[in-house]
């Protein structure tokens, strides 16, 4: 009895899962014996919002310890001699740039450093 009793659990269990994920929709279709299924739509694949914004905050202060460090006149030298480069270094001289954010940041550690 007990037996019958979890099997009957399990798929209320599973009934429900299935009735949530079709509140966001679902779409049907007609099986071989003429039985009409329904079944959640599927959801879009989202981009992983963190990971990039992690990567971004990573980029940004790496930007700026380095600014801060070699010097403003130093560092630039050092991006145009990456500019000169292939596309990947390019690319990375554009991302390493300095920006306004990133120079008042350093100029802000470069205060509080002495």
């Amino acid at each position: 009895m007990s037996e019958a009793k979890a099997h009957f659990n399990r798929r209320l269990d599973r009934l429900g899962r299935k009735h949530k994920a079709m509140g966001d929709g679902y779409t049907t279709s007609l099986r071989k014996d003429g039985l009409l299924v329904a079944t959640p739509r599927r959801k879009p694949r989202r981009l992983p919002l963190r990971p990039l914004m992690f990567v971004a905050v990573a980029v940004m202060v790496s930007k700026v310890c380095l600014l801060s460090y070699l010097g403003e006149t130093a560092y630039q030298a050092r991006l145009d001699r990456l500019a000169q480069g292939g596309t990947v270094e390019r690319a990375g001289a554009w991302t390493m740039s300095i920006d306004p954010v990133t120079r008042a940041l350093s100029q802000r550690i470069n205060e509080f450093s002495g």
